[in-house]
């Protein structure tokens, strides 16, 4: 053989080499998103933030809050957060229809004034209790909202307005008339 046949081949077998290793990442990336596709899209931070839904309240926290077995929806707040101050803020003079516990962390005089921005019909747990109780729900961020009830985790969302809590306790409204008309 001589030497421009010899390149020649030996480009070639570099050549397939480069293809063979292209299709196979091509072949990686189509088998991921199938999976993702399959899965319903790639996982949200949520997926990650607060217990799972279905998943049972740990005896600390059901020794600490206010549930009486009813829906009750938990909210953390933060006093270094912006959007949980604005939050606070607009949920002064809300009525959900459902207990309300809100978890301010953060120190006192910044609470003080966060718990003065909120409906005064909730209940109200500071810390170092609040952050105790977050971190065994395992929330992570905030503003978060937890749905519970009967002592398991029955919805979960983050509500950086007003309106994204109302949708998740209309959530558990629209649940409960689909299921009385049979739709559910």
């Amino acid at each position: 053989m001589s030497t421009p046949e010899l390149v020649t081949v030996v480009v070639v077998a570099l050549w397939l080499a480069v293809l063979s290793f292209v299709v196979l990442l091509l072949v990686r990336q189509l088998g991921l998103l199938t999976v993702l596709v399959r899965q319903g899209g790639p996982p949200t931070v949520m997926d990650y933030d607060g217990l799972e839904v279905g998943e049972k309240v740990p005896d600390d926290v059901l020794a600490t809050l206010p549930l009486n077995g009813k829906p009750s929806y938990v909210l953390l707040l933060s006093t270094t957060c912006g959007p949980c101050r604005e939050l606070a803020a607009d949920l002064s003079g809300t009525d959900l229809g459902a207990p309300l516990i809100a978890l301010i962390s953060g120190s006192d005089e910044l609470a003080d004034a966060m718990v003065d921005m909120l409906p005064k019909n909730l209940h109200v747990v500071r810390d170092p209790e609040a952050t105790a109780v977050a971190k065994s729900l395992r929330i992570n961020s905030s503003p978060f909202a937890l749905e519970l009830e009967t002592g398991t985790v029955t919805g979960k969302s983050y509500v950086n307005t007003r309106d994204d809590l109302l949708r998740l306790v209309n959530a558990r409204q629209d649940q409960k008339e689909l299921v009385a008309h049979g739709n559910g």
